[in-house]
């Protein structure tokens, strides 16, 4: 049976009065959450919530708490969700386990949406394909990009290589920074092109130290 003490603290989440009571009763429950008698089923329960701010804190214990049990739920969770702040939250609780265990539906999701970004949206279909860039650019794709390169492999190159040529530099610099740590190679005519053509700076700076280390290894390897 749950703890007495996780029924108070999540009606203080839900209707505290302030702000800081809020994060009061949020700290509360994460020092529950250390207990041995913390119940990790009950958070199956709230991940159903439709009240945000539980099933946010419930994606968020699940994370913290790396609950092998909780994962196919966040799993479905995160196939099926469109609310933003949900999928940040799932984001942040895959990369709290560490695991490659949530690679396949991450992708999953950036297939789907990338169909839609790269598609050429004419027409009265503007706001819609404005609506999925922002969704794709500001919800999925960095964290993403972050969660790969904890867990990544090579074998995605296909998969992220593309993102070079993404409109926002913060995701160009993330995927230069994902292709580095998980030693997928780029070209070295592309790399030469960034650091010639591309307009932000830590970009730029991002791909020579690339092809500094690419070169460095290369001297190493003729000695």
């Amino acid at each position: 049976m749950r703890d007495t003490r996780q029924y108070e603290f999540l009606d203080r989440l839900r209707f505290g009065q302030t702000p800081e009571e809020r994060k009061e009763a949020l700290r509360a429950l994460k020092v529950l959450e250390s207990e041995s008698d913390f119940d990790d089923n009950s958070l199956l329960e709230l991940l159903e919530n439709e009240d945000l701010i539980f099933q946010t804190y419930a994606i968020g214990s699940v994370g913290r708490r790396k609950y092998q049990g909780g994962i196919p739920k966040l799993k479905e969770l995160y196939i099926r969700s469109n609310n933003p702040l949900v999928l940040v939250e799932l984001l942040e609780a895959f990369y709290q386990f560490g695991s490659d265990d949530f690679i396949d539906v991450v992708l999953n999701r950036l297939k789907k949406q990338g169909k839609k970004f790269w598609h050429k949206w004419t027409g009265s279909s503007t706001k819609v394909g404005k609506y999925e860039n922002d969704l794709l650019l500001d919800q999925i794709l960095t964290p993403s990009l972050k969660y790969f390169q904890l867990t990544g492999s090579q074998k995605l190159a296909k998969q992220i290589l593309p993102y070079l040529n993404y409109e926002d530099s913060n995701v160009r610099w993330h995927t230069l920074v994902t292709c580095d740590k998980l030693g997928i190679v780029i070209d070295d005519d592309k790399l030469s092109k960034i650091e010639e053509t591309e307009p932000n700076g830590l970009v730029r700076e991002q791909a020579a130290i690339i092809k500094e280390k690419r070169n460095r290894l290369t001297l190493q390897n003729e000695e």
